[in-house]
């Protein structure tokens, strides 16, 4: 298991025959360090909560943990709490059979994410094909715009390879980002200029700010092919669609934090998000090592079912 720093851990011991007594021995040890950044506890009452569902048994603990590990992360950059809201979906209604089983009145505070690692939403496992997909799903709250439901698929066929190398915290992370709206939700799109053209890009007031105190110059820029991503121009930033290789690690910057702002959450901790510095505008990082793409990662929709606000 991953242990997380500051926590207690209570271990309980018993007999695998019913009744049965004796002595016991605990040993422990150190069999590596955590393939993630350190986690943190969930947020107190009234914090940004991102409630994890996991739909089958397709993920080891480890990777269980990882993913809970990446949602606790995100809720370090969020925590402003969104009215509790109560979910109606029909089985199967978004992409990979999300749903399994229909939600009814469900609720949810602030967001409901189910997670397999038995298959992508969309389009065929293949080792070193898209890693992972993941998007909202169904109806916005009202008045809002930000979805209640979520859906992470990942790759079983890169799962393993994935996890041995570091590299699966930072899959998922990015594929939180999707859900909770970088690039997917209607909020998105009133904020992205020159749609279509070579040079798209992202004029969230937040999100520019931060961009142009890191060296940018005017809107941040977005990538070409979709448009649900920062340009690989940004270099290491976690929502571009490249995945660098170890040592190298994708970077949580205050302009994706921003973002999230434009995008409608509340409570953005600006002080939470990793240090990041902009390459100049237009270089690449150098193509060393094995960098993996993540350009068909982002699934959106579709707009069905029902959500209303909770008193």
């Amino acid at each position: 298991m991953v242990v997380q720093a500051g926590i207690n851990y209570l271990v309980r011991v018993s007999s695998y025959d019913r009744g049965a007594t004796g002595v016991f021995q605990l040993r422990t040890a150190l069999v590596g360090s955590a393939p993630t950044p350190a986690p943190t506890a969930s947020p107190p009452a009234g914090g940004f909560n991102i409630e994890v569902e996991f739909i089958d048994n397709s993920l080891s603990p480890s990777q269980r943990d990882i993913v809970l590990q990446a949602a606790r992360r995100w809720e370090q950059i969020i925590t402003g709490d969104l009215p509790d809201a109560a979910v109606i979906l029909q089985a199967g209604f978004c992409s990979g059979g999300f749903p399994p089983t229909a939600l009814v009145n469900r609720r949810v505070d602030d967001i409901l994410v189910q997670v397999t690692g038995a298959r992508l939403l969309s389009g065929p496992s293949a080792p070193g094909g898209t890693l992972g997909q993941g998007g909202p799903c169904g109806s916005p709250r009202p008045g809002i715009g930000i979805f209640p439901y979520g859906i992470v698929g990942l790759d079983p066929a890169d799962l393993a390879r994935l996890e041995a190398e570091g590299r699966l915290f930072h899959v998922v992370l990015h594929e939180l980002g999707h859900v909770l709206g970088f690039g997917t939700i209607p909020n998105w799109r009133p904020l992205l200029l020159n749609r279509g053209t070579d040079n798209p890009r992202f004029a969230g007031p937040q999100a520019v700010a931060q961009y142009n105190s890191l060296g940018g110059l005017g809107n941040v820029p977005v990538e070409l092919q979709v448009e649900a991503h920062w340009r690989g121009t940004l270099g290491l930033e976690l929502m571009t669609p490249i995945l660098p290789p170890p040592p190298l690690r994708p970077v949580l910057s205050r302009i994706t934090a921003a973002a999230m702002q434009d995008l409608g959450f509340t409570g953005i901790n600006l002080a939470a998000a990793d240090s990041y510095t902009l390459p100049p505008e237009g270089r690449r990082l150098p193509p060393t090592g094995e960098w993996l793409f993540l350009g068909d990662d982002a699934i959106f929709g579709p707009i069905g079912g029902e959500t209303r606000l909770l008193p």
